[in-house]
This record gives C-alpha cells, sequence and structure tokens, in this order.
C-alpha cells in the first residue's frame, strides 16, 4: 500500500516526460511547426514518432490519474467526514468532493481520447476531445480548491468548550489548501487567454499549402499529409492544393500566445493532481490510526 500514496506523482512525473519528449521531438530535424517558435501540444502530438509518445505515454499517465480519482479520492473525504470538526458540514462536503471525483474522471477519459486521436486524422473528436478535458477540469479543479478550503477552516473552527477533535495526532486534512488555490488562481488566468481571449482576437486558421517553402524542402511529407484532391478542408485551403497541416504564421504572435497559455493551462491540470498526495498521507493515517492498515503498509 506504501506506493499507492505517490500514485498521483508516478502519473504527473510520467506526463512531465511525454511533455517534454514531444518537444524536443518537434523541435529537432526541422519539423513542421506551424510557423511558430513553440507548437501546439497537440501538433508536436500528432506526426510520428512523437504521436507514439503522445498517445502511448499521455494515456498511460493519465490512467494513473483516472485511478488517483475513482479510487483513493473518494476514499478520503469518506475517511476524514466522520471526524468531529467535519461532522456538520460533512455531507455537503462530501457530495461537492465526489462531484469533481466524477468530473475528474470524464475529463481523464477524455484526456486519453484526445491523445489517441490525432488532430490531423480525427479533426473534430479530438477537439472535442479537448474542450471537454479543459472545461470539465476547469470546473473539478475549483471545486477541489474550494472544498479543501472549506476543509480547512472547518478544521480549524473553535470547537465547543470540553470538545477535542478526534485524532488529533494525525496530519492536517488539507494541509496543501493554500497551494491548491494559487494553482487553481493561475490556471484560471491561463484559460481565459488560451480560449476565449485566445480564440477570439486570433485570425482564421489555414491550410499550409503544397507550394510552400516548407513543403519545398519536405516534399515527401508533405505527399502524405496532403489532402484529398479537391478538398478544400471546409474553406480552410486557401491555396490549392493543400496539406492538413495548420499554418498558424498569419498571426504567429497571438498563436504563440495562446499555445503558450495552453502550454501553462495543461501543466497546471495535470500538477494540480500532484497535490492529491497529502490527500492520500491522510488517508492512509487514518485508516492506520482506525487499524485497518498496520504502519508498515502505509
Amino acid at each position: 500500500m506504501r506506493c499507492l500514496r505517490w500514485l498521483p506523482l508516478f502519473g504527473v512525473g510520467l506526463w512531465a516526460v511525454v511533455l517534454l519528449t514531444v518537444e524536443i521531438i518537434a523541435q529537432t530535424d526541422d519539423r513542421y511547426k506551424g510557423g511558430i517558435a513553440l507548437p501546439y501540444i497537440s501538433d508536436t502530438g500528432a506526426i510520428p514518432p512523437g504521436y507514439y509518445v503522445f498517445s502511448i505515454g499521455g494515456s498511460s499517465a493519465t490512467a494513473l490519474l483516472f485511478a488517483q480519482q475513482l479510487f483513493l479520492s473518494p476514499r478520503y473525504i469518506s475517511a476524514i467526514s466522520s471526524t468531529n470538526s467535519l461532522a456538520a458540514s460533512s455531507r455537503c462536503l462530501k457530495g461537492w468532493w465526489y462531484t469533481a471525483c466524477a468530473l475528474a474522471c470524464i475529463a481523464c477519459v477524455a484526456l486519453v481520447l484526445l491523445t489517441c486521436l490525432s488532430t490531423y486524422d480525427h479533426e473534430d473528436a479530438h477537439a472535442y476531445s479537448a474542450y471537454a478535458f479543459f472545461i470539465l477540469m476547469a470546473v473539478a479543479l475549483t471545486i477541489f480548491s474550494a472544498t479543501s478550503t472549506a476543509i480547512h477552516h472547518a478544521e480549524t473552527n473553535t470547537l465547543p468548550p470540553n470538545t477535542a477533535p478526534l485524532n488529533s495526532a494525525l496530519p492536517s486534512m488539507a494541509p496543501l489548501w493554500r497551494l491548491k488555490l494559487a494553482i487553481t488562481a493561475i490556471f484560471w488566468v491561463s484559460f481565459l487567454i488560451y480560449l476565449p481571449v485566445g480564440l477570439a482576437i486570433n485570425c482564421a486558421w489555414v491550410r499550409l499549402p503544397i507550394d510552400s517553402d516548407y513543403c519545398a524542402r519536405h516534399e515527401d511529407f508533405c505527399e502524405d499529409m496532403a489532402l484529398p484532391e479537391g478538398d478544400d478542408a471546409g474553406g480552410s485551403c486557401e491555396e490549392p492544393p493543400c496539406t492538413k497541416l495548420w499554418d498558424y504564421s498569419d498571426c504567429a504572435g497571438t498563436n504563440l500566445m495562446r499555445s503558450i497559455s495552453q502550454l501553462f493551462c495543461v501543466v497546471l491540470l495535470i500538477g494540480f493532481q500532484a497535490t492529491f498526495v497529502s490527500e492520500n498521507t491522510v488517508l492512509f493515517s487514518q485508516k492506520q490510526a482506525m487499524g485497518i492498515w498496520d504502519g508498515s503498509s502505509v
């Protein structure tokens, strides 16, 4: 049982390796980056070999985070809800916490789909999965942070005279609530820049033409990525024939801003999961105090 406490760290660590690897691949050998210095994550993970790292590594890492929210996080709120300090509000807190866990689990499913469905081969499914992941995790993040803060304040409220909290020797029930709030606040700023603001000020996306300078240097690659003859990709191919590749160079600055804010969003959403090590520590400490697990297994 000892390793389960660190389950979210394993998932976050694996995701960090995946993101770093696909970015390194994208920056080598004159690979296509869409005309911006820092390509969108979806683009770095859409073309082999980056696709294999993104799909296999990303799915594996997400499975670990899914397990955290499906099995460990719900048990944490159940374990602490019987304490004196939370007894009065335990039903409300449990309801919100379970809601956040459910949203996070659905978001993990969406994340697996977007890692496996390349943005160039399954454009619509990839886009809808990405929007679902960001929106569901944004809501879950907010609920987790608010509930963790409520748990902290409920724990520290002054109890009636001659009443002592149960299990007072256990660690704080919400030790990283300030970190959760900070991550959530920074995430929402990045999220607003990435989606509503970024989409509002961005220009229309266009496909990379076959006769572009990049395709002149990489003819075989562009032929493999070419759109079927007569396909204008919904009007995004302004100078046919075109490739499936997106060309962001018309609004390079705006798209670079969005790609940076997207990276911040993803790093914060996934990094947030690492804070659940504190909840796992509380969970296992509670179980140990109740005699369910002995100290050697925690």
